[in-house]
């Protein structure tokens, strides 16, 4: 209820995002430009169109699609870093979501707690054999709720920070690529500089 519609119902997208390791390797990305960057150096940026399919990542392919054309340096950067902005904001709802859930799970585990007890001592008075189980499966719900809090919503609030900061790392390492090639830097000094 806290969060947009939209936001809850990507929750699968969002397990799937924190159980599979995504395929961002720094080492290959710095590889993947040094190349493009020696091929810019010595048949010129505009030959770099042809080897944007080969690039994963659209960021990265905007990034070098906006050099070839020629667009400002500056504005290339401005357009990177609000990508870059736009992603931190979306990945931080996702993640915000989760620590939310850490919170309310076991306050919800607490109701049922309680809920179950007043159901408890409202048949009280009778064969206690019942009332000790009634009271068992009252304290269930605390279990599940601090369960759930610890075991589920907590790892994988924190899981979708770690990814967030692995595509961080990997999309900036990309744009200093980016603005390095736009600008003609020796590909020996740019493998230097990304490494």
């Amino acid at each position: 209820i806290g969060n947009p519609t939209s936001r809850f119902l990507q929750l699968p997208t969002f397990f799937k995002v924190a159980l599979n390791d995504p395929d961002m390797s720094a080492l290959k990305l710095i590889g993947d430009m040094i190349h493009l960057a020696e091929l810019a150096r010595r048949e010129g940026i505009l030959t770099l169109e042809a080897h944007l399919a080969n690039m994963k990542s659209p960021f990265v392919q905007r990034g070098l699609k906006f050099a070839i054309d020629g667009v400002e340096p500056e504005t290339v950067q401005k357009v990177m870093e609000g990508e870059l902005e736009a992603m931190t904001e979306r990945h931080a709802g996702a993640a915000k979501m989760f620590s939310q859930a850490v919170a309310y799970s076991p306050t919800m585990g607490i109701i049922g707690t309680v809920m179950g007890l007043i159901a408890t001592l409202a048949s009280a008075g009778g064969d206690p054999t019942p009332l000790i189980h009634h009271i068992g499966a009252a304290f269930i719900a605390t279990l599940w709720g601090v369960f759930a809090a610890n075991i589920i919503w907590l790892p994988v609030a924190d899981k979708l920070k770690c990814r967030h900061a692995e595509e961080e790392h990997y999309l900036r390492i990309a744009m200093v690529a980016v603005f390095e090639i736009q600008s003609g830097t020796n590909p020996s000094m740019l493998e230097q500089q990304l490494l």
